[in-house]
C-alpha cells in the first residue's frame, strides 16, 4: 500500500507530499498535521482518500485502506482534553460542549483562544485573537458606565453603550474606534463572548 500526504497553507500552496507507505504512516501523518488549513491524502493513483480542513473532514475514504478517521480523531480529541483539563476549572457550557462532541480542530482553537484571553494586554492583542474565529469580543470602561460590543477586528471599531442615570443602557448612532494600544485587562469568557476590561481612557 502506498499513499500520498499533503499539507496545504493558507493561501493553497502544499510543500513536497509526504509517501505513506503503511496504515500507521497515515495515521502518524494525520495526527501530525490535524492542525494544518488543508489535509489531503490519495492513493498511489492519486484518487483521494481524506479531505479535512482546519481539523474538520470534508471527505473520508480511508476505510478504503483499512483507517478509521474517527477512531483516529477520537484519540485525538481525548488526548487534547486530557491536556487541557489541569489549566483550570471548566465553566459549565464548556462542559456541555465537551459532551456534544466538539472536532479535534475546535477543541484546540477554543483552547488557544481561551490562553491568548489571559495574555492579551492590549485591544490590538485581542483583535488578533479573535481573528478567523466565530468569537466576538466586549469591552467595558474601568467605571463601568461604558460598554462596547460588536467589536469589528478589522477596524478597531465597536458599538458603544451609555449607561443613563436611571440605570438602562442606550447605544450611541455612530460606532467608535478603540485603539489597537489601549491596555485590557480580561474579565471573563462565555460561550462565544470574551469580554475585557478597558484600563486606558
Amino acid at each position: 500500500m502506498i499513499c500520498y500526504g499533503y499539507c496545504y497553507d493558507r493561501n493553497g500552496k502544499y510543500n513536497s507530499p509526504v509517501r505513506l507507505e503503511s496504515q500507521d504512516a497515515i495515521i502518524s501523518f494525520i495526527r501530525q498535521n490535524i492542525d494544518c488549513p488543508q489535509l489531503v491524502i490519495t492513493d498511489n493513483l492519486d484518487s483521494q482518500l481524506l479531505l479535512m480542513r482546519d481539523g474538520v473532514d470534508l471527505f473520508n475514504g480511508l476505510d478504503r485502506v483499512g483507517v478509521s478517521l474517527n477512531a483516529v480523531l477520537n484519540q485525538i480529541r481525548e488526548e487534547i482534553v486530557e491536556e487541557g483539563s489541569g489549566l483550570d476549572e471548566k465553566p459549565e457550557w464548556e462542559r456541555l460542549y465537551d459532551q456534544i462532541g466538539l472536532s479535534a480542530g475546535e477543541i484546540r482553537m477554543r483552547q488557544r483562544v481561551k490562553a491568548a484571553c489571559r495574555e492579551a494586554q492590549t485591544v490590538g492583542d485581542v483583535a488578533e485573537l479573535v481573528r478567523g474565529t466565530y468569537f466576538d469580543a466586549h469591552f467595558r470602561s474601568r467605571d463601568g458606565e461604558r460598554r462596547y460590543r460588536y467589536f469589528d477586528e478589522g477596524d478597531y471599531s465597536a458599538s458603544l453603550m451609555v449607561k443613563a442615570k436611571n440605570g438602562e443602557w442606550n447605544e450611541e448612532p455612530e460606532r467608535v474606534i478603540l485603539r489597537p494600544g489601549m491596555r485590557v485587562r480580561h474579565l471573563r469568557s462565555s460561550e462565544d463572548v470574551h469580554t475585557f476590561e478597558l484600563l486606558d481612557t
